[in-house]
């Protein structure tokens, strides 16, 4: 509702963007200094810097950067080349962090309080001036001329959303994409340990990310042409196929470390399209929205995005 009812010169969701960014450095640096020796003081520190991070700052960044993409353009070439740039930038902060962290920064600082302290601290204040980058070289094409209405609630904007029979098949792919991937990703950390290799052995972790997921390095340059050539939402159905396949693979012999890497490859293969379109999807469904009743749901639509990845991560962790 914020977003939706907020107007200025700089548009509706980037104000945001520059808002979150002090807020999200302090509170991930609250996460980690936590006072110890007094239990209630303990939990209360903990309850107010946990909600600080995600229910105000993360949620207030990420709502906004979710939609910068479907905001910058409505040429779907531009948008789809803008996603795959986004989204390739996110995976390989993600391929670093999944390798780097179990080989060489985990077993660096175990169980010491003051190293997790340092590293935290550095990567909240190196993410400080990416923020503010974010902010001052994006710009909402789309909403600039467009016809807002965000006086409307969000039961209003929600029976809007459900006319369009592409903003409804999106976000039943984003629940099943989701889901599926928080339960593999949630499952990943104890199958690695406890089955396929040996607690904290220092390499099957990284493997098993590095290796499983390295076609998604040259899927940048993949994605676009087959997209293209398939269509996205083609592409992205024959990708399933070849991801479950993969899947199988894996599960025909899970406790080899050789063929199940081949079964990752497989699979990262297959989610190539998804991987990288899938802010570009965003945009084509708002687009489909204004297009049906004259109205954009920019910010409910974001929300909607994050609520549901929020409740598929809660509910693999279960």
């Amino acid at each position: 509702l914020l977003v939706d009812r907020f107007h200025s010169r700089q548009g509706k969701a980037r104000p945001w963007i520059l808002f979150s960014a002090p807020l999200l450095v302090a509170s991930m640096i609250l996460l980690f200094t936590i006072p110890t020796g007094n239990s209630f003081a303990t939990a209360l520190w903990i309850f107010i810097s946990y909600n600080l991070f995600y229910s105000v700052a993360y949620t207030a960044y990420n709502t906004c950067h979710t939609l910068m993409v479907p905001l910058s353009t409505k040429d779907m070439q531009e948008r789809g080349r803008l996603s795959v740039l986004t989204n390739s930038q996110g995976m390989l902060s993600g391929m670093i962090v999944a390798v780097m962290f179990p080989t060489f920064i985990v077993p660096a600082m175990g169980i010491v309080r003051g190293r997790w302290i340092a590293v935290m601290t550095f990567i909240a204040l190196t993410a400080f001036p990416f923020i503010l980058m974010e902010y001052y070289f994006t710009r909402e094409r789309v909403t600039e001329h467009a016809h807002e209405e965000g006086s409307r609630s969000l039961r209003r904007q929600l029976c809007l959303c459900l006319k369009s029979r592409r903003w409804k098949t999106f976000m039943i792919y984003l629940i099943l994409i989701h889901l599926t991937s928080c339960l593999s990703q949630s499952a990943t950390f104890y199958y690695c340990n406890w089955v396929l290799g040996s607690y904290n052995d220092g390499y099957t972790q990284a493997l098993f990310f590095a290796v499983g997921n390295a076609a998604l390095g040259p899927g940048v340059f993949l994605c676009r042409p087959v997209c293209k050539k398939l269509g996205r939402e083609n592409a992205m159905a024959g990708g399933f196929l070849l991801a479950a396949a993969g899947t199988a693979v894996c599960l025909l012999n899970p406790h080899s470390l050789i063929q199940v890497l081949i079964g990752q490859i497989i699979k990262s293969i297959g989610l190539i399209p998804s991987t990288y379109m899938v802010t570009a999807m965003l945009g084509d469904a708002l687009d489909d929205v204004e297009n049906h009743t004259g109205t954009r749901c920019d910010g409910f639509s974001s929300s909607v995005y994050n609520v549901i990845y929020t409740l598929a991560t809660g509910a693999a962790l279960c």
